[in-house]
């Protein structure tokens, strides 16, 4: 009887230790989320308020002024430089002589062309009389009618060889440069020199895949040249394929130049108007990147941090055009940099008229 009282007095004692071995965890695990709790605060961070506005959008970019045609001067006939007639750097109008091959035996060939004509007309203008009186057959006057036909072919091709003794300027433009010399021995295939037009003139640029669909041909543009002139140009060329390399877009801007003031080769900052679309206008001050390396910004939303990648359209000193993001916003604009999207903030909304961080 006294074992059994023993017994049960021992299993008491330690159903008492277990109950308070278990309540002591317990307690432990909720002292210990009570602390974890309080050592994770809730960030504060300063927004903004921010809403779209619909406007033409100028994308501005640079580039060079270059030459619209650039053409290698061939002769049409083999033969040996004469005489260079302009001077490299002279503006000329189209069909002006450059340079002068020698006359060799043209003119030669020309005045034999012209006697064999001469004597051809003679043939059959006899061939005809005769068979008009039934002296001559058809055939016979069908022979002289072809003679006199190739000897007018024969005197044009003489003509034109003489006239091929000069290279012409192919239109309006400059001679950028020679390659030959009086003396130099030519083949039709050879090179004479660079004949470039400077009016218009083109200036390319390359624009991203995300303004590429926004760009139309004929567009008026501005352009700004590094002396400080201003002139006007129009979007004349879009490419329809884009750069392996860069994955951007060949955009050419056509400038008129009269009396071609304006060289080849001038940086100059082009302005191509896109089409009018809703944009937020943000402090560049605002930016953040992605994990990925993505430029946005974060913006609250449900109480937490949200980071949205945004396409920066026009970009000033002051001041940034970006799409791409909802109608109304309420930007992080101090702090976006110390908490990670999907983080719970607490907001402090300021006055846009404060934009910018002290």
């Amino acid at each position: 009887m006294k074992l059994n009282r023993s017994y049960t007095l021992i299993c008491i004692l330690i159903a008492i230790v277990v109950i308070w071995f278990a309540w002591g965890l317990v307690f432990s695990s909720k002292k210990e989320e009570v602390t974890v709790q309080k050592e994770t605060p809730i960030t504060n961070v300063q927004t903004q308020l921010s809403e779209a506005s619909t406007q033409t959008v100028f994308l501005r970019l640079s580039g060079r002024t270059e030459a619209s045609k650039i053409v290698i001067l061939r002769p049409e006939i083999e033969g040996t430089v004469e005489k260079i007639l302009v001077q490299k750097g002279s503006y000329v109008k189209k069909g002006t002589p450059l340079v002068k091959l020698t006359l060799e035996d043209r003119a030669q060939k020309v005045e034999a062309a012209e006697s064999a004509l001469a004597m051809r007309e003679k043939q059959h203008e006899a061939a005809s009389k005769l068979f008009e009186k039934q002296y001559r057959s058809p055939i016979s006057l069908s022979g002289a009618k072809a003679q006199l036909e190739e000897a007018k072919l024969n005197l044009k091709r003489a003509n034109l060889s003489l006239k091929r003794i000069f290279v012409r300027a192919p239109f309006d433009g400059i001679v950028n440069d020679y390659s030959v010399e009086p003396g130099s021995a030519l083949s039709a295939s050879s090179e004479v020199g660079a004949f470039v037009s400077l009016d218009p003139l083109a200036i390319t640029v390359q624009v991203t895949e995300n303004v590429f669909h926004q760009l139309q041909k004929g567009k008026i543009t501005e352009i700004n040249l590094v002396n400080g002139d201003r002139v006007g140009g129009v979007i004349s060329y879009v490419s329809s394929i884009a750069d392996r390399q860069t994955n951007t877009f060949k955009v050419q801007v056509s400038v008129k130049n009269s009396h071609n003031k304006i060289p080849a080769g001038m940086t100059a900052s082009v302005v191509l108007p896109l089409l009018e679309q809703k944009v937020h206008k943000l402090d560049p001050s605002f930016l953040t990147l992605s994990d990925q390396g993505e430029v946005g910004i974060k913006i609250v939303e449900a109480g937490k941090a949200t980071f949205i990648p945004i396409v920066i359209l026009e970009s000033a000193a002051d001041h940034i055009l970006a799409s791409g993001l909802p109608d109304k916003i309420e930007v992080i604009v101090m702090g976006q940099d110390s908490v990670v999207s999907g983080e719970t903030v607490v907001p402090t909304l300021r006055s846009s008229d404060n934009s910018k961080p002290t």
